[in-house]
């Protein structure tokens, strides 16, 4: 059998909410900073360090707003790492895509039932449904889990051949 390999990166759009909560974060962090400066008298020793401590939480809270996505196909095996903030990374997903149910297109009628029948999502594309968006519904954690993707061509290719012709469903 010929081994496969083939990585790829998404990065996550960030959405309002996302840009509202940093900003809000924010807003509240600099209302506690005066809060503490009038209420201590005017220390200036109390409110650095409660300056400090906010700016440290608001860093943190920030870094995990900015993600990416890297998919990596090895031999029928597609792990899912997040990427947070260009340094932190996580294992999301594994999984066996010769084990899945169907890898349908986003648009794709013909699965649409399938599609809809899962239990749980998981949103590993970029944040917005697109004509590059691919579902693959697969068992996670004894639920039907659908899982969204962005592949490029070799990546599509890769996971169209790992899996058989009846489950790959397109537009």
């Amino acid at each position: 059998m010929k081994d496969t390999f083939c990585e790829q990166l998404i990065k996550r759009k960030t959405s309002s909410k996302q840009t509202f909560l940093k900003y809000a974060a924010i807003a509240f962090s600099f209302g506690i900073v005066v809060f503490v400066f009038l209420h201590s008298r005017g220390s200036i020793g109390l409110t650095l360090a409660a300056a400090v401590a906010l700016g440290f939480a608001n860093y943190y809270l920030a870094m995990f707003t900015s993600k990416e996505y890297e998919y990596t196909f090895t031999s029928g095996e597609l792990d899912i790492d997040c990427i947070y903030s260009k340094s932190s990374r996580r294992r999301k997903l594994t999984c066996d895509v010769k084990e899945a149910f169907v890898l349908a297109h986003s648009q794709s009628r013909e699965a649409a039932g399938e599609v809809a029948n899962a239990q749980m999502t998981l949103d590993f594309g970029s944040g917005e449904i697109s004509d590059k968006t691919w579902y693959l519904v697969i068992s996670h954690e004894s639920k039907r889990t659908k899982v969204i993707l962005e592949p490029n061509d070799e990546m599509l290719a890769a996971l169209k051949a790992a899996i058989r012709p009846f489950k790959v469903k397109t537009k």
